[in-house]
């Protein structure tokens, strides 16, 4: 017979799943919540929530934790979140802090942080790669967007198949120079103003998109005398590479691609380059 504290030891063990058990039905994320405004001399404010989702009620808001994510995680656990408790799914929400490397914790939005149950493998390694596939969806869509008309997707497609990885890595590089664009403005605002670039910088890392709001801070005569300039020390082959991609990362054209970004710009034609007597390309 069990001693009253192997009783007491058993009751506070929350059941889990097996290890590596993928639980059916796990919906789409949740969108974020607006954070709530606290009273104002609350020196501890609740920075992390719990939402949870059932088929009846769907996605909802439970509870808010001050602290670190631990508490949230035991309270998911007691809940026996997909394991027989009121609520099959849940995710921990958090601050976003996306300069953290650069010791700046101004917080820009909110991040996702955790599951519950926990994403095995095989359902993370099925998400991403549902993910990637999106992306080159949404690339061919961003790029025949941003033409204004003048490519539509299907040419696009052809350019990429045609460019191969190449082409791909001259996109990066003009979306590299449109975040360093956008992250240089960061530098200079707060609140409203820097969430905005932040939400821009996550359309073009996620889905490539530059509104034309973007296009018009990245012009010549919106960016720092750094950002038309890029320090010396990248070596005139990244400047060069830099300076020639992001005209062309704004507007693609309907001029052919060239696979040889670090040619000088043809002064005829903006965004374009000699390719022999009366002849030019256009690289992105």
């Amino acid at each position: 017979m069990a001693s009253a504290c192997d009783r007491r030891k058993t009751s506070a063990v929350a059941p889990r799943l097996p290890f590596d058990t993928w639980p059916p039905g796990r919906p789409e994320s949740a969108p974020p919540t607006r954070e709530p405004v606290w009273y104002p001399k609350e020196q501890h404010p609740p920075h992390y929530e719990l939402k949870v989702w059932s088929a009846d009620a769907g996605w909802k808001s439970l509870a808010w934790f001050t602290g670190v994510r631990t508490p949230v995680s035991v309270t998911a656990a007691l809940l026996r979140i997909g394991t027989g408790g009121p609520y099959a799914f849940a995710e921990t929400w958090g601050p976003r802090h996306p300069d953290a490397w650069a010791h700046d914790w101004t917080q820009e939005g909110r991040s996702l942080t955790d599951h519950h149950p926990d994403e095995p493998y095989a359902e993370s390694s099925a998400r991403l790669n549902a993910q990637w596939r999106a992306k080159e969806d949404w690339l061919v869509a961003a790029l025949a967007e941003r033409s204004r008309g003048v490519l539509t997707e299907e040419q696009v497609a052809e350019r990429l198949q045609a460019g191969g990885q190449r082409y791909r890595d001259f996109i990066t590089i003009g979306s590299a120079a449109i975040a360093r664009a956008l992250n240089g403005a960061r530098r200079d605002e707060e609140g409203a103003g820097r969430l905005r670039l932040r939400e821009a910088l996550d359309a073009l890392e996620d889905r490539h998109e530059v509104p034309d709001w973007v296009v018009k801070l990245t012009a010549p005569a919106s960016m720092t005398t750094w950002e038309r300039a890029p320090p010396a020390q990248n070596g005139p082959t990244c400047d060069g590479r830099w300076r020639n991609t992001l005209p062309r990362a704004r507007r693609p054209t309907a001029y052919p691609a060239s696979l040889e970004p670090d040619a000088p710009l043809s002064a005829e034609r903006p965004g374009t380059r000699r390719r022999g007597p009366g002849r030019s390309a256009v690289c992105y």
